[in-house]
């Protein structure tokens, strides 16, 4: 469990930096396998270790206020997870600026809740801006991802068929044997495209 990792790694190392950043690397592991619950408590603790040791405003205190939000986000906890990605997405900033493509997963997290939250015109916003980050980064496979997530927000604007080509296309253009391509983000733009209609 989250907890049982948490006493762990403080026990073998101490309330220190490097106990904080790993166990930030644990919550997006028990993010990955589905246990959010346990990914939010280790992420708490990550942060608790790093803001006190680094500063509230540390660069690296952002990195478990995201995996926090990602955990709140998937356990329906909307408020939290959007505090959370504002505050983490405010340290980065100031840490690499606003136009840096690492801050595109945060705009993207404030995307998810605001179209959880029935607001699709803000977080086509989000997802545009998330888009726009790692169009700049230069890599094209999170630039296809990015911009599966343009496409539902779109949809609930009413752009249906426009969603539903662009949906299409960028199924067809994923490669189709690519290790970086996870077999859940196939199976997130099937079931997409199965629920929302060919």
């Amino acid at each position: 469990s989250g907890r049982r990792a948490v006493a762990l790694y403080e026990a073998l190392l101490g309330p220190v930096p490097r106990t904080g950043l790993a166990l930030d690397n644990v919550a997006g592991i028990l993010i990955r396998i589905g246990q959010p619950r346990g990914a939010r408590d280790v992420a708490v603790r990550s942060a608790a270790i790093l803001a006190r040791n680094l500063g509230p405003d540390a660069y690296e205190v952002s990195y478990p206020l995201h995996n926090m939000a990602v955990a709140e986000h998937l356990l329906g906890d909307f408020v939290s997870a959007r505090r959370h990605f504002q505050r983490s997405l405010e340290i980065s900033e100031r840490a690499v600026g606003r136009d840096d493509p690492s801050n595109a997963p945060v705009w993207r997290g404030l995307g998810q809740c605001a179209l959880a939250e029935g607001h699709p015109r803000e977080a086509l916003a989000h997802f545009e801006r998330a888009l726009a980050l790692t169009t700049a980064g230069g890599l094209p496979l999170p630039t296809l991802f990015a911009r599966f997530h343009v496409a539902p927000a779109r949809f609930e604007l009413g752009e249906r068929e426009l969603a539903r080509a662009e949906i299409r296309a960028i199924r067809d253009a994923l490669p189709a044997r690519d290790l970086n391509v996870e077999p859940h983000h196939r199976a997130e733009l099937e079931r997409w495209i199965a629920d929302h209609g060919p």
